[in-house]
């Protein structure tokens, strides 16, 4: 009975510990076009954001990229930038090298960025500079997964998870 009782208890543990997360798409974003004319969209934008559930993460998964470009020929060298937005304001959690020249997103993305915890409701996709079309070559698959890392056990809820077993198991010893 107490085995069976155990066994409830270590799932519901950790069935309360699995992972969640918010799936961004890039084509579910807003986009924005630098100071010359024209209508931004994924196949060709300067800065995309993206609302999220407010969600408390670590890390993101990035994904779908392959034909993805940012094209600094006409305005650069400049970055591709990852921001999230907290409660504070915007915190920048990727910035890569200068690109000089046209570059494949996928070759400039890794597919993790780990930062600290932050408490998040927005994405932004940006280059460095306020031009037009930036990015060119999307078809809106493209996706960030923000990992829920608020649902991860810290280890002072394992180890007291931990000793509760033990206690069950020496309380079962003595009753047998």
């Amino acid at each position: 009975m107490r085995s069976k009782f155990l066994a409830a208890l270590f799932f519901a543990f950790f069935s309360l510990q699995a992972s969640a997360s918010a799936v961004v798409t890039l084509g579910s974003c807003n986009f924005a076009f630098g100071p010359f004319a024209g209508i931004a969209a994924v196949s060709g934008f300067d800065q995309a954001l993206c609302s999220v559930a407010p969600t408390t993460t670590n890390s993101i998964a990035v994904a779908n990229f392959s034909g993805m470009m940012i094209d600094p020929s006409f305005h650069g060298p400049y970055d591709v930038v990852i921001d999230l937005h907290t409660s504070s304001g915007w915190v920048t959690v990727f910035d890569s090298p200068d690109y000089a020249v046209d570059t494949l997103m996928s070759a400039i993305l890794p597919a993790t960025i780990n930062f600290a915890t932050l408490t998040v409701d927005q994405l932004r996709l940006r280059g460095t500079h306020d031009v037009s079309w930036n990015f060119h070559g999307g078809n809106g698959s493209e996706t960030f997964t923000l990992n829920d890392a608020s649902v991860v056990p810290e280890p002072a809820s394992l180890a007291l998870f931990g000793l509760a077993i033990a206690g069950l198991a020496v309380a079962r010893r003595r009753k047998g």
